[in-house]
């Protein structure tokens, strides 16, 4: 898919590689959901790229949360 290859591409390029890249099926499209690999980000970059992927055509929603592993 090329959406999920474009957003694997610039979570790399901001340093920031997914460990998990998965979708689910809802009733309006699908969700991408991201893990990421990094133990620690920085909230500004992260917001400049969901930014980013949130003015691409074909995303309807965009953004991000921090969350404790399990």
């Amino acid at each position: 898919d090329a959406l999920r290859d474009l957003i694997e591409e610039r979570l790399e390029a901001a340093k920031y590689p997914a460990r998990e890249i998965r979708e689910a099926e809802r009733e309006d499209g699908v969700e991408i959901i991201a893990t990421l690999a990094a133990p620690s980000v920085e909230a500004k970059e992260l917001d400049a790229l969901v930014e980013g992927l949130s003015r691409l055509d074909a995303v309807a929603h965009a953004t991000w949360a921090a969350r404790a592993e399990d």
